[in-house]
């Protein structure tokens, strides 16, 4: 079941009004002329905004704040890498706001798409250029925009 403290509701749909609002405006910033990254861009977010407004039709909204359910963006993802059993934090943001902190990671890198709509208990697979990492999602924690 999908449970979800009522502030963090707020903040997700807020986030998903904006998203929905800004989804031409975004990848045209990005990415100004056509290309595959364009597209995949297009698709990424436009799956995501899909994705999310599913999820919140069919949250339990509870005055209890819990684990949130999901990584989505501007949420922060703790996860073991599985082979050496490390404990990282992650902080999921667009692009353009990813090295403002250095727990931010673009949806874009591999990482990010990886983890993107994960759980707690499931493993991520990182394909990224230093190989492949395979990490398992602890908690997930909301907390909007900063």
């Amino acid at each position: 079941m999908n449970q979800i403290f009522h502030a963090d509701f707020e903040g997700v749909l807020k986030q998903l009004v904006n998203l929905e609002e800004r989804e031409e405006e975004l990848v045209q910033e990005l990415y100004p002329d056509p290309s595959p990254e364009r597209t995949h861009f297009q698709e990424l977010l436009g799956g995501y905004i899909k994705s999310l407004d599913k999820f919140l039709k069919k949250a339990t909204v509870v005055k209890k704040k819990t684990t949130f359910p999901l990584v989505v963006l501007e949420s922060t993802a703790e996860a073991k890498e599985l082979d050496s059993g490390e404990i990282y934090r992650f902080r999921l943001v667009l692009p353009f706001q990813a090295g403002l902190s250095p727990e931010d990671v673009s949806v874009l890198s591999p990482l990010g798409q990886a983890f993107l709509l994960k759980r707690p208990g499931d493993t991520a697979v990182v394909k990224a250029p230093g190989g492949v990492f395979h990490y398992q999602i602890l908690a997930v924690h909301f907390q909007g925009e900063s």
